[in-house]
């Protein structure tokens, strides 16, 4: 029964290959995802995302690359999985405090929190 194991590791190669990502900065419609990846962590309650990001999506119409905080997901197959939130360290330039990182636990272990923070070294 060797080739029913070597077609499932092919499939599941496969499927892999197909498997989009990309880390962008947070918008709106982001926030119920993100919400399941803070409860999923058992962080703070999930509520509190809504004014945590309210300045921050208030220039999401204009130009998010104003804002002083940085907000950044991860998407999988267009789903946010991760998020990243960092503020500026007063009295200094470019210089961030990053406040939160989350990855979704069914995520986790794959070195997703490794490729957000290189991203906003990046930045």
């Amino acid at each position: 029964m060797v080739f029913p194991a070597l077609l499932w590791i092919l499939l599941l190669t496969y499927a892999k290959a197909l498997t989009t990502t990309m880390i962008r900065p947070v918008i709106k419609s982001d926030l119920p995802h993100l919400k399941r990846v803070i409860d999923a962590n058992d962080l703070f309650p999930s509520d509190m995302l809504d004014d945590m990001t309210a300045n921050y999506l208030l220039k999401e119409g204009d130009d998010n690359a104003k804002a002083e905080e940085i907000w950044l997901t991860e998407l999988v197959n267009d789903q946010p999985i991760s998020v990243l939130y960092c503020t500026p360290e007063k009295m200094t330039e470019g210089t961030y405090n990053t406040l939160l990182l989350a990855v979704h636990p069914d995520q986790q272990g794959q070195g997703r929190g490794r490729r957000i923070m290189l991203h906003i070294e990046d930045l």
